[in-house]
C-alpha cells in the first residue's frame, strides 16, 4: 500500500477523488480504471485490486464518484445526475491518457457498471469511442437498468433488497444496527469474512443518492460494435444474480465470466488474489 497515492481532479462544478497506484515491473501495460457500486467509493479498490493488478504489471486507477467517498460538487444541490456522473467518468479518462499516454480500460463494479456503460454509450454518441480500450463489466447492473435489476432482486431476494434500502437511506444507522449489519455482510459475502474484510466494507458507507435509482437509466448498447466488452460476474451473488450477468453478456454478445466462491463483495472477497488473475488473463485476451 506504500505506492499508492491519493490525488484531486478538478471537473466540471466539482473536484473528484482519485486512487492511483504505479505498475510493479514497469511493463507499460494497459492502465486500468475502476468505479465502485453503492455505498462505497474509489478506495474500496485500494485494498486488493489496484496493489494486485499494479503487481501484474498495470498502472491501475479508482476514482470516487461524485457524492461517494471526498469527491464534491460545488452545488447546494446533492443530487447528482447520470450525466454528470458520465462526464465525471470521461475527464478522468482524459486525465489517464494525458499523464500515462495510453488510453485506458473502464472497469464498472455494480453501479459504477451502468455508469461504465453509459460512459461508453456516449463516447459512441461523439464519436468518441477510442477514448477507451475496452470495457468491463464487474457484477454490473444490467443495461437495462435498475427497473431490470431491482425486479429481479425483489423476486430472489427481498430481505437483501430491504437491507440495502435501509443502508442506502440510513446509512449510520445501518453500519451500527446489529441485525442490519450482520444482514448485509451475510449478503454481500459468500466466504465468512474477517474483521479487517469487514472494516473495509463499512469504512466508505454514507448516504446515498436515492434519485439516481427512480430512473431506469437504460444503455444504448450500440456501442458494443465498436468497442471490446467483457463481463464478469459471481457465483453466489445474491445482488447481480448469475441470470443477470448471463443477460448482460448477450445483451454485448460476449461469453460472461464467473468467479467461484465469491459473493457481490468482490473486491473484498476472500480469493480476491484468483480473481485479480482472472481479470489481468481476460484483458490479455482482447
Amino acid at each position: 500500500m506504500s505506492d499508492l497515492i491519493q490525488h484531486r481532479l478538478a471537473v466540471s462544478g466539482g473536484q473528484i477523488e482519485y486512487f492511483y497506484h504505479p505498475p510493479i515491473p514497469v511493463e507499460h501495460r494497459t492502465p486500468l480504471l475502476f468505479l465502485h457500486g453503492i455505498l462505497s467509493s474509489g478506495r474500496i479498490f485500494t485494498h486488493h485490486y489496484l496493489p494486485g493488478l499494479a503487481a501484474l504489471g498495470h498502472p491501475t486507477y479508482a476514482m470516487s464518484l461524485r457524492g461517494f467517498g471526498e469527491s464534491k460538487t460545488l452545488s447546494a444541490n446533492r443530487a447528482t445526475e447520470m450525466q454528470t456522473h458520465v462526464n465525471d467518468v470521461i475527464a478522468m479518462v482524459d486525465h489517464i491518457r494525458c499523464t500515462q499516454g495510453q488510453i485506458p480500460i473502464l472497469i464498472g463494479y455494480s453501479l459504477g457498471g451502468l455508469i461504465a456503460q453509459h460512459t461508453a454509450a456516449a463516447l459512441h454518441v461523439r464519436g468518441q469511442t477510442s477514448k477507451l480500450a475496452a470495457l468491463g463489466l464487474l457484477a454490473s447492473v444490467p443495461p437495462q437498468g435498475f427497473v431490470r435489476l431491482n425486479q429481479d432482486m425483489l423476486l430472489r431476494e427481498p430481505l437483501v433488497a430491504f437491507l440495502l434500502g435501509q443502508a442506502m437511506t440510513l446509512p449510520h444507522f445501518a453500519a451500527t444496527n446489529p441485525y442490519i449489519r450482520k444482514g448485509l455482510i451475510n449478503s454481500l459475502f459468500y466466504q465468512p469474512p474477517s474483521l479487517a474484510q469487514i472494516d473495509a466494507l463499512f469504512e466508505s458507507v454514507q448516504y446515498d443518492d436515492l434519485s439516481l435509482y427512480l430512473q431506469p437509466h437504460e444503455v444504448d448498447t450500440q456501442f458494443c460494435s465498436a468497442l471490446p466488452v467483457f463481463v464478469m460476474g459471481a457465483s453466489h451473488d445474491k445482488l447481480v444474480s448469475t441470470s443477470l450477468v448471463n443477460q448482460t453478456a448477450s445483451a454485448y454478445q460476449t461469453t460472461p465470466h464467473f468467479f467461484t466462491q465469491t459473493g457481490h463483495a468482490i473486491p473484498l472477497e476472500t480469493y480476491w488474489q484468483e480473481n485479480v488473475r482472472q481479470i489481468s488473463d481476460l484483458i490479455n485476451f482482447l
